[in-house]
């Protein structure tokens, strides 16, 4: 009668079934088209079988736009490591942002920003980097991906724009300091 009762059993009574008909629906189509937003959240509670389904369905060809950042949503909020070869050919993919929205799929969308943090590959630094000058860029993202990296090499210009972001920017600019423990930071704090 409890359709989340259903749902628990289906995933613990029969480990990865639950996983593996997601990822059936979601590579249909009409489903995913009908069903993707749900399909999206459902395989990201479903714990590591659905970490698996994750990272398959982003290394799927011919995504969209929309799925590609869904998927990537999905991976980051999971902490998941996407292969950074994968978030290469997404960043080459997407068209340039002109300053519009960034989260439609332009090189500078925020769930591909945060997925390049979480990467562990220090070589997207430099691209990083380059969103700290951009006012249209998610600089706070941008900061927090170049702390998770541990790229000292931006602890100075992350701290020297302290002055010039505010509100959650600023926040995350400061967190980013915290996250790479470098005492460089410390003139531009004074």
């Amino acid at each position: 009668d409890d359709p989340w009762t259903a749902l628990d059993l289906l995933n613990t009574d029969r480990p990865g079934s639950l996983a593996g008909a997601v990822e059936e629906l979601y590579r249909s189509d009409a489903d995913r088209t009908a069903f993707r937003r749900y399909l999206i959240w459902l395989v990201r509670s479903l714990g590591e079988p659905g970490d698996a389904v994750l990272l398959r369905l982003l290394a799927a060809p011919g995504l969209t736009a929309e799925d590609r950042q869904d998927l990537l949503r999905a991976s980051v909020a999971r902490g998941l490591r996407v292969p950074a070869e994968l978030l290469r050919t997404y960043a080459q993919d997407a068209p340039a942002s002109s300053g519009g929205n960034a989260d439609t799929g332009g090189s500078q969308a925020p769930a591909l920003v945060d997925a390049m943090g979480l990467s562990g590959d220090p070589s997207f630094a430099p691209h990083l980097g380059a969103l700290l000058e951009d006012p249209a860029a998610p600089r706070g993202r941008a900061a927090l991906a170049l702390g998770r990296l541990g790229a000292r090499a931006w602890t100075e210009p992350i701290a020297g724009r302290l002055s010039e972001v505010t509100g959650l920017d600023h926040t995350a600019f400061v967190v980013a300091l915290e996250l790479m423990d470098d005492p460089a930071a410390v003139p531009h704090l004074l």
